[in-house]
């Protein structure tokens, strides 16, 4: 059905009159006219929706439910604080569905109910679990909420999706994705992520490599508030295995006053974020030797202005499955260590660091693993306490070359140890299981060159020497 330049006041309707089996065939097609859906009316489209032309409005206080696909052209408005929900149970069954053009606030945050076609509340319920963002440069935003699983649809459809990039293939990584999804309410999250994102999946755990829906996979834009707040970004990539630096990949952006207007985020998979040989207090002298980055990946933040000021913290819940054990991790900010002194943790999973300040185009984040550096012995690691009842460990020479080094082993001794050899970049380059005698002597052609970080257990304790291997 075609409307052009009209006023039409739609306060229910079907815009078929019987079910058929077409796929896009039968449209909801504004060509430059103001369309009204009242509040309480719902209007089915059993084909796709076209919204074009500049003096096309489409003033939603009700709910459309759309069967086929979504385009748009740069100019249409939208307006009110309706529903739209993708659900494909009458037609199109097993088809994955999509939007394509300037569902979008076009521009920042002075855009919104300017220039503006955005959706309010957006429901996702497409019978395979996904619905994309097509085109090169489209955006889809919301002013409301997206629902990934809303309970209204029929046919119990899986919890869906959003991936922001045509139905070909997709990218390796979040950079490669053409389109953005955005969520334009510039009000922080209170209490829960369901206020924003319903029925999302965020994993408290980090460990998201099975979750295959309720989020966005690709990017995601959030508009930030000028009081500041919590602004979640419920994205990642495609799922894989456990090992794998993909799936959901949750984090955590909290401002307090800035002036920040929209900031774009996306997860980018084996990206580097080495800075060896720095040294930190926290708390207690460290030094990083690990760099999550490489294994695993950073999130990309950037501003939309460029210019946006403020200081903010970045919590992150990682996929650890490709993370290394570390005895400390801090977060890194475009390869360099920023932000607050002391603010480390025990683990990568739930890590947060504060007093970061502004976005490069983007800012990348990652998490780096840190050992403890000894400034009296650098050669040498002790037990966590020196009376005899428990084990100390020496291990020397630092450098050492092919004819090896010699590990000393002063106390209760267990009946093996467990070696593990990591080299700068968090690979591990060695591993063996000796037994364990009070001198050992470990072979120096076992071990690559450079700086290697040992981790032995000794089934109650954990040890940790650094040496250089000439």
């Amino acid at each position: 059905m075609k409307y052009t330049h009209a006023h039409v006041l739609l306060i229910a309707g079907l815009l078929l009159p019987y079910l058929l089996p077409a796929q896009h065939n039968y449209e909801f097609n504004n060509q430059g006219a103001a369309i009204y859906i009242s509040s309480g009316a719902t209007v089915y489209v059993w084909g796709d929706v076209y919204m074009e032309d500049a003096t096309a409005l489409l003033s939603n206080s009700g709910e459309i439910e759309v069967q086929g696909n979504m385009y748009s052209d740069n100019l249409f408005q939208q307006r009110g604080t309706g529903t739209v929900r993708l659900e494909n149970s009458d037609v199109n069954v097993n088809q994955r569905q999509f939007i394509e053009g300037s569902y979008a606030v076009r521009g920042g945050q002075s855009a919104v109910g300017v220039d503006d076609g955005s959706f309010y509340h957006l429901q996702l319920a497409n019978s395979q679990g996904v619905v994309h963002l097509a085109g090169s440069g489209n955006v889809a935003d919301v002013r409301g909420s997206v629902n990934f699983d809303p309970a209204v649809a029929v046919g119990n459809p899986p919890q869906n999706r959003i991936i922001t990039h045509d139905t070909t293939a997709l990218p390796a990584n979040g950079s490669g994705y053409n389109a953005i999804f955005g969520m334009m309410n510039t009000s922080a999250i209170t209490s829960s992520l369901n206020t924003y994102y319903v029925n999302n999946t965020v994993s408290a755990n980090g460990n998201s490599s099975t979750v295959d829906a309720g989020y966005i996979q690709g990017k995601l834009r959030v508009a930030i508030g000028p009081m500041g707040g919590d602004y979640p970004f419920v994205l990642g990539l495609e799922p894989g295995g456990t090992t794998d630096a993909r799936g959901l990949q949750y984090s955590r952006l909290n401002f307090p006053i800035n002036t920040y207007d929209v900031v774009t985020g996306y997860f980018e998979e084996g990206s580097s974020n080495a800075v060896p040989g720095t040294v930190f207090e926290c708390p207690g002298d460290y030094q990083l030797l690990y760099f999550g980055g490489i294994t695993h990946g950073e999130w990309m933040f950037s501003d939309r202005t460029g210019t946006g000021a403020g200081s903010y913290s970045l919590s992150v819940w990682p996929q650890d499955g490709s993370l290394s054990p570390q005895t400390m991790w801090l977060i890194t900010q475009d390869d360099t260590v920023r932000g607050t002194d002391d603010d480390c943790g025990g683990s990568a999973i739930g890590l947060s660091r504060s007093g970061f300040n502004g976005f490069e185009g983007p800012s990348a984040f990652g998490v780096a693993g840190l050992d403890f550096v000894l400034e009296d012995s650098p050669d040498e690691v002790p037990a966590a306490t020196l009376t005899p009842e428990y084990l100390s460990l020496h291990m020397y020479p630092s450098p050492f070359d092919s004819k090896g080094l010699t590990m000393s082993l002063t106390g209760p001794l267990p009946a093996y140890l467990h070696i593990e050899v990591f080299d700068l970049l968090g690979r591990k380059v060695w591993e063996g299981h000796p037994e364990a005698v009070p001198e050992l002597h470990l072979p120096g052609q076992a071990f690559p060159p450079g700086l290697l970080s040992f981790r032995i257990h000794t089934g109650n304790e954990v040890f940790y020497w650094r040496g250089l291997r000439e």
